[in-house]
């Protein structure tokens, strides 16, 4: 009598496991039309990026040196020049040679950002 109640339970939990996993479901009925939710729309396939892609347009803006004020201080008008004409305001006071022209190319070396007009400045103040 000992092995037969274990026996028993064990053979009704089996068979009620498997007409719990086997036994045919009932299908929900559908949702009324106005409780549907309608399918998301989504995007085509070209248009999609990830969040973490970098965006076409850059985040910082481009940095532009300074333009010198140095040649201001030879002519107001001389405002904002180009490199090319810095170069010749350099060589032309480098060939005064007075001490006012120096002080200008001592001051247009502590402005200055090319380095090529940097180097000719340098040049000149050795002389």
């Amino acid at each position: 009598m000992t092995l037969e109640v274990p026996t028993l339970l064990a053979f009704l939990g089996t068979a009620l496991t498997a007409v719990a996993i086997l036994a045919p479901r009932k299908v929900p009925a559908p949702l009324p039309d106005s409780l549907a939710v309608a399918a998301p729309v989504l995007a085509p396939r070209d248009a999609w990026r990830p969040v973490y892609a970098p965006s076409a347009e850059p985040s910082l803006p481009p940095v532009t040196p300074p333009t010198p004020n140095w040649p201001e201080l030879v002519d107001p008008r001389a405002a904002g020049v180009d490199p090319t004409t810095r170069r010749a305001l350099i060589d032309a006071l480098g060939s005064v040679r007075a001490e006012w022209a120096r002080a200008l190319l001592q001051r247009a070396l502590d402005d200055e950002s090319e380095p090529v007009l940097r180097e000719a400045i340098r040049s000149y103040l050795r002389s």
